[in-house]
């Protein structure tokens, strides 16, 4: 939400959001239940969109993580962060055939030089 309206009362958009958590919930609930159809359209319609969106919302929220994407993503592709910010596209098979982690930095050097070579090849 980038407009000026909002950047003004972003603070109190929030506090209000913390206090009426539930209630927000309930509404959300009722209407995903009443608009079923309508919901699935446009899911269907922005699956890419939608999923690009939860993916940057995960990585944002739980792991901590940035989500500057340095390539497109692809079919059966899965996201690789090189590092805490950047994300290379790199196919599935590809990507889990590395056991790695990039808290602890286990494989990383192996997985990102993969991933640096599917990266030159496009």
């Amino acid at each position: 939400m980038g407009n000026a309206r909002y950047e003004k009362y972003k603070e109190s958009y929030r506090r209000y959001r913390e206090k009426n958590k539930e209630k927000i919930r309930e509404i959300k609930r009722k209407y995903l239940q009443n608009n079923k159809d309508k919901v699935k359209a446009y899911l269907k319609k922005n699956r890419d969109k939608y999923l690009e969106h939860r993916k940057r919302n995960n990585n944002k929220r739980r792991r901590k993580l940035g989500f500057v994407p340095l390539n497109k993503p692809f079919e059966n592709a899965e996201a690789h962060h090189i590092n805490e910010e950047d994300v290379i596209y790199i196919s599935k098979d590809i990507h889990r055939s590395v056991s790695h982690n990039l808290h602890t930095g286990k494989n990383m050097e192996e997985i990102n030089k993969i991933a640096m070579q599917c990266l030159v090849q496009e």
